[in-house]
């Protein structure tokens, strides 16, 4: 197989798994599916915002902390 043949051949699997999604989404049990995987993925990053926020809070909290020793043994 050339080269330009597994190109045109990769293009054509490509569309018809493009097609058989679009086709399985279209029925009800694909509904559901993707329905499920948008509330997954919205939790996912609002889990992943919120972690960011306590992260983002102790690491404020130790530069404060490594601060306050500064300036204590700088005294």
């Amino acid at each position: 197989m050339t080269k330009k043949e597994k190109i045109i051949a990769g293009i054509i699997i490509g569309a018809a798994a493009g097609v058989a999604a679009a086709i399985f989404f279209e029925t009800e049990k694909g509904k559901e599916i993707l329905a499920d995987i948008k509330k997954l993925t919205s939790e996912t990053i609002d889990d992943a915002l919120e972690r960011l926020v306590k992260i983002e809070a102790k690491f404020k909290e130790k530069l404060i902390i490594d601060d306050a020793d500064e300036d204590i043994t700088l005294s």
